[in-house]
């Protein structure tokens, strides 16, 4: 498949092609950064770390104009990079490089507040690989207004070069500029805790659990799902119980669930309850997921809680996935759900289905396969209070014809 040019030789490979094997993504050991960028295996000062496509996009677009802290700006704006004196934004697709953090070259100080590594240890610059690096100049001779106006794609092509020789499993810091730099040390300063999402009215029946939720705080589905765990013995309330004790509205129930081989389904048709048309209800038990099928997670409704008898115990723990197993003693409960209609955001090997007309009921669903998790789009990184600034440019990198 791909004939002749699909099998290169080594030594082609070493004149026509760029190494993008050296980075892995890890916990970061920056304060508050998630994650981060690491090497596979070092390198010496010069080397190139990684090659770093970058696809042009007009800045104003995504409101990212630096010296503006009101317009509302996508999550996208944190990983684009941008010249204050040009419109012209540049977004890497090499997806490993987005994890590279922050810190100061060592030409100045930061901030005495900051806890970061204390110097960048890759820098940027135009690819100058000998075959790839052709497009550049003919990007770069063009004013930005025609370049981002006109239909040119892909091509662009810069590359992140180590500072000092460095070891394997070091963590790559890239510096930002000191314009983000001041906009994160005003975001910690500044920030307050949000305030949590409100429900659809303000009667007593719609607030969240007092018990479980700050009601000055937002709360993530993983904190409150440890709240679950620690205070509530891993109960999770049915649809019945959430009317009276609802859970916060950026919450969802999600089940594990999709067809196998051998999932087999009791049928009944009933009227709607809301037009002239049936309804097919669709029933089953659920039964353990091939490997590739374990992301397979739906949003679901919990219609029935049941404590497992020492013999049902068994029978469920038998049903559990080897990457789900469990002892007998810390499966508790199972639960029997609907499974709603959904056909976005799904897992690719999962089975779409958004008919109305449609009901999937499974029972015995082990509390493993069930869960809490953020609605799309809730998470913390999508608050209005959540930190928005591009990755400062370097003057010396920037094409003259792309300033303003």
């Amino acid at each position: 498949v791909g004939g002749t040019k699909s099998h290169r030789s080594e030594d082609w490979l070493e004149r026509n092609g760029i190494c993008t094997d050296r980075l892995v993504i890890a916990a970061s050991g920056v304060d508050q950064a998630g994650r981060g960028a690491f090497l596979k295996s070092g390198v010496k000062a010069g080397d190139v770390v990684s090659p770093m496509p970058v696809m042009q996009i007009d800045c104003r677009i995504l409101h990212t104009s630096p010296d503006s802290d009101t317009q509302p700006r996508p999550l996208l704006t944190n990983y684009v990079m941008q010249h204050v004196d040009s419109d012209v934004c540049l977004v890497p697709y090499n997806v490993l490089v987005s994890y590279i953090n922050h810190a100061p070259s060592t030409t100045r100080t930061q901030s005495s507040s900051t806890s970061i590594h204390p110097h960048a240890n890759v820098e940027l610059r135009w690819s100058t690989h000998a075959h790839l690096h052709h497009k550049n100049k003919h990007f770069h001779d063009l004013e930005g207004q025609t370049l981002l106006r006109g239909d040119y794609g892909f091509g662009l092509l810069m590359e992140l070069v180590a500072l000092r020789d460095m070891d394997v499993n070091e963590e790559l810091f890239l510096d930002y500029g000191t314009a983000w730099e001041d906009a994160w040390e005003r975001h910690v300063k500044q920030w307050k805790p949000p305030p949590p999402m409100s429900h659809d009215t303000n009667t007593r029946e719609n607030k969240p659990d007092p018990t479980l939720f700050n009601e000055n705080h937002y709360i993530s589905a993983s904190e409150y799902q440890t709240k679950i765990q620690t205070e509530q013995n891993g109960i999770l309330r049915t649809h019945a119980e959430q009317q009276t004790l609802p859970y916060p509205p950026n919450l969802q129930t999600v089940c594990q669930f999709s067809h196998t081989d051998t999932t087999q389904y009791y049928s009944i048709t009933k009227p709607h309850p809301s037009n002239q048309q049936t309804q097919t209800v669709y029933q089953t038990v659920w039964e353990p997921m091939p490997t590739s099928k374990n992301d397979c997670l739906r949003k679901c409704r919990i219609l029935a809680r049941h404590v497992l008898t020492a013999t049902s115990t068994a029978t469920a723990n038998q049903a559990l996935p080897q990457s789900q197993s469990q002892t007998q003693s810390q499966t508790r409960y199972y639960y029997n759900v609907e499974i709603l209609a959904q056909s976005t955001n799904l897992h690719p090997d999962c089975f779409n289905f958004d008919d109305e007309n449609e009901l999937v009921y499974v029972d015995q669903i082990p509390e493993s396969a069930v869960m809490i998790m953020d609605v799309v789009d809730t998470r913390d990184s999508y608050l209005e209070t959540a930190f928005r600034h591009p990755i400062g440019f370097p003057d010396g990198l920037l094409p003259k014809l792309w300033k303003r």
